[in-house]
């Protein structure tokens, strides 16, 4: 009994030996038995969603004597929008050694919903015999899901609940309009009921900054309300799965622009108005110049910000666009080098604050003038004397001597030149003068005008008189009510505005002889 139970026993081992042998060779790969064994890992999931990779590693291990060239391949490597590729298809794997190849499996931004397969492909060349080589196949099976139209033809109002409606209400269309409708109605009391009663409410508070955020936030949030409820209500049509991405591709970008539009509106209505508040109650002209910069770059990096968003809405490489925005960059420094001197040259005339809007400049070749506008690339003067703008570039601005006639007072000295006969008494000319100049409307009374003999020409005794005068603005007119309350004086006290002549006297050669 002994010796058939042992014999039993012993059968039944070989039995399951053999038997286990035969599974371990079943299962294991081919690959496992040669030089070369490639292990794969898995990922994780096998779901690959739209607009986004799964990436898949394979780990070679060289367990022979000599080295080996490894190659990848993928196949295909394009299927419906999902690519495949190898971050490196071929390396040299030594003796003891592995090497570990990824392959990258990308699905577009409108890719649509289905089951992929893709063969992954590995060819071992023996370096030191190249008729010797090994091969590993391994097939890759994925599920795509696309991002738009996951749920495209369920007829369901909202999305959510039933079509309660008889025909010829209970269709997709009807489903689609009803939810329509919904959304526009939460629209619409957002807009009459909810913005009034929070209107209610913050008339209440001392700050303006609630009622400024309200008003600025009352038509896009409606518009809002309705673009993403029509948009969203979009996959109640039985509609094809492109034409769903290409209508919230569309909406993304409506999206992104009336967030930028929000988004400078806030910043030049509220960011600001808070700046300029506390420039007012500060007594540095630091803050006073930065603020006209903020409210430059606002205009600058929102915009700047909404397209590059757009792009990578669009599904542009972000990185791809900032190499090419750099070296298109330099092209346009180099094109445009004009207009970017007079850019920087803006922004340093706003920091340093030479002059200000409202402030009487002249320039270099003589104009003068109020500023009206300081701009990055030009400043605008208004000639008030000949009623038109004269308009100069920045680069001239900060590099032209200019003279701020209202620093650090609006008061302007100005000099008028008068002529008088020669034989004329000096002091009684002195005397007109200063009586005509304190008698000008605009002649600041508490500056005593100042005269000086300026010069002997030809047929004058030129004078010339320094009246301080209470607004530059004025200095036309005051110089023209100086000269004709002088000429009056003049004329009542004999005294001569000579005109210019010349004494000749004719050598008579003959009486001489």
């Amino acid at each position: 009994m002994d010796r058939d139970l042992r014999a039993r026993r012993t059968f039944t081992f070989a039995v399951a030996l053999l038997m286990s042998l035969a599974f371990i060779s079943m299962v294991m790969p081919a690959s496992q038995a040669a030089e070369v064994t490639v292990f794969p890992i898995n990922p994780g999931t096998t779901e690959l969603r739209g607009d986004s990779d799964i990436k898949i590693s394979y780990v070679i291990f060289n367990n022979g004597t000599a080295p080996f060239l490894v190659k990848g391949i993928v196949t295909p490597a394009e299927d419906d929008g999902v690519t495949a590729s190898f971050d490196d298809d071929f390396a040299t794997v030594d003796p003891g050694q592995s090497y570990t190849f990824t392959v990258t499996f990308s699905a577009s931004r409108n890719v649509k919903t289905f089951d992929a397969e893709f063969e992954v492909n590995f060819t071992s060349t023996r370096m030191d015999d190249p008729g010797q080589m090994e091969s590993y196949s391994d097939t890759v099976s994925l599920e795509v899901v696309s991002m738009f139209g996951v749920t495209t033809g369920e007829n369901l109002i909202l999305k959510r609940f039933e079509n309660p409606f008889p025909p010829p209400f209970d269709t997709n269309l009807w489903s689609f309009i009803f939810s329509v409708l919904i959304w526009v109605g939460i629209a619409v009391i957002f807009y009459f009921v909810v913005d009034p009663l929070a209107h209610l409410l913050t008339r209440k508070t001392e700050s303006e900054l609630d009622d400024i955020l309200l008003r600025i936030l009352r038509l896009p949030v409606f518009v809002l309300i309705v673009l993403i409820g029509t948009v969203s209500s979009i996959e109640i049509l039985d509609l094809p799965g492109d034409v769903i991405a290409n209508i919230e591709t569309t909406y993304q970008i409506m999206f992104v622009l009336m967030g930028a539009w929000i988004a400078y509106k806030v910043y030049d209505e509220v960011v600001i108005y808070l700046a300029k508040q506390y420039a007012k109650r500060t007594n540095t002209e630091m803050d006073d110049a930065i603020i006209p910069i903020m409210e430059k770059l606002g205009m600058i990096v929102i915009p700047i910000i909404a397209l590059m968003t757009i792009f990578s809405v669009m599904g542009y490489d972000l990185t791809v666009l900032l190499v090419g925005a750099g070296f298109l960059g330099i092209v346009v420094g180099l094109a445009a080098q004009s207009t970017l001197a007079n850019f920087f040259a803006g922004m340093q005339l706003l920091v340093e604050r030479p002059f200000k809007v409202g402030d009487t400049i002249m320039l270099s070749d003589g104009g003068f003038g109020e500023i009206t506008h300081l701009g990055l690339r030009a400043t605008e003067i208004y000639d008030n004397t000949n009623d038109y703008i004269i308009v100069v570039p920045n680069d001239k601005m900060a590099n032209d001597p200019i003279i701020n006639v209202v620093r650090p007072g609006r008061e302007l000295t100005i000099a008028v030149l008068v002529g008088v006969a020669y034989g004329s008494d000096i002091e009684v000319v002195k005397q007109q003068m200063y009586e005509a100049a304190m008698d000008t409307p605009n002649a600041v009374k508490s500056k005593q005008p100042r005269i000086r003999l300026n010069d002997f020409a030809d047929s004058a005794i030129n004078m010339k008189i320094f009246i301080d005068i209470d607004d530059a603005n004025n200095r036309w007119r005051a110089a023209s009510d100086f000269r004709e309350k002088l000429y009056k004086r003049f004329s009542e006290n004999g005294i001569e505005i000579p005109f210019p002549q010349r004494v000749v006297h004719i050598k008579d050669e003959r009486k001489e002889s």
